[in-house]
């Protein structure tokens, strides 16, 4: 089996909605809100049964190199702009240098910086010593 090494294209992130308004928990207010942030996919089960009011949970799909927004912005029926806080329980990696997820600059392919071989120290010519005194043979004391 061989492996090819494709990049990432998009990535599927759980996203939260605090606080949103009861009244925009229809399938239609979800996948507005949603697409804000990426591809709305899927609701969790307590969003599809309407437990839990304090949050809506969606599955959105966002492409490499998108922005995560920490709030978006969206019309009313009235034409009011509000303004929806968006929380992640994760958020990937992305590379400052190549701004694609999954990793760090520090790792990024496309950030190859040049690798110097280990530094040598200058070698100099031997040098002849000449001692004064003749070798004298070390003496075992007992």
């Amino acid at each position: 089996m061989e492996f090819s090494k494709e990049e990432l294209q998009s990535v599927l992130i759980w996203i939260k909605l605090p606080g949103l308004d009861f009244k925009y928990w229809s399938q239609r207010g979800l996948s507005v809100i949603g697409s804000l942030v990426g591809k709305p996919l899927m609701v969790d089960k307590h969003t599809a049964m309407k437990l839990g009011l304090n949050f809506a949970t969606l599955l959105v799909e966002v492409k490499v190199g998108e922005e995560l927004p920490d709030e978006v912005l969206f019309r009313n029926e009235k034409g009011n702009v509000i303004t929806q806080k968006v929380t992640y329980d994760w958020r990937p990696s992305i590379c400052e240098h190549c701004h694609k997820y999954g990793h760090n600059s520090d790792s990024c392919m496309k950030n190859k910086k040049e690798v110097k071989g280990p530094v040598q120290a200058p070698v100099a010519d031997p040098v002849l010593v000449q001692t004064q005194a003749p070798d004298v043979p070390l003496q075992v004391t007992t």
